[in-house]
């Protein structure tokens, strides 16, 4: 479920910076625009944690600040496998 959840997400993502860049090449230099694409693109990079666990799967790499194991229960969600 959750790993639906996040390819719903990043398809979103997907079409939002594709419908940014067809904006700005319309409006070039539009100042909502550009500062939408400075928001999203801070979004994108994620937060600066203090800590980062990371785990990593066949096809999948989790990164959180909040411990290793749920990082690794986020992977193998998200690979299919069971908890």
């Amino acid at each position: 479920l959750l790993g639906r959840r996040l390819v719903v997400l990043e398809v979103r993502a997907q079409a939002q910076d594709r419908f940014l860049d067809l904006g700005l090449e319309l409006v070039p230099g539009h100042v909502g625009l550009a500062e939408l694409e400075r928001q999203l693109s801070k979004a994108e990079q994620g937060p600066g944690w203090f800590r980062v666990f990371r785990e990593e799967s066949e096809h999948f790499v989790v990164s959180s600040d909040i411990d290793a194991r749920t990082g690794r229960i986020i992977a193998r969600e998200l690979m299919g496998q069971p908890l």
